[in-house]
């Protein structure tokens, strides 16, 4: 699975298994300014819950919105 968001068209896309599946836009996005979290809920009171249950691995970010082409090349890398 794999998420972007373009700053510029402020669309957001998901691909599964390396293939498109939906885009959506956020014409508001906020400002983060705390660490990256992930497989868990922070819900503004400083204390992260609800854990997701399973496991999460593998995880990347990058400084730019990712193209399928891009996406396509991790997914059969």
């Amino acid at each position: 699975m794999v998420g972007t968001f373009d700053a510029t068209t402020h669309t957001m896309t998901l691909y599964v298994n390396g293939q498109y599946s939906g885009t959506g836009t956020n014409p508001t996005p906020w400002n983060a300014t705390g660490p990256t979290t992930i497989g868990i809920a922070d819900t503004n009171t400083y204390a992260p819950d609800n854990p997701a249950s399973g496991a999460v691995s593998d995880v990347r970010t990058y400084p730019y919105a990712l193209t399928a082409q891009q996406v396509n090349t991790l997914y059969t890398s």
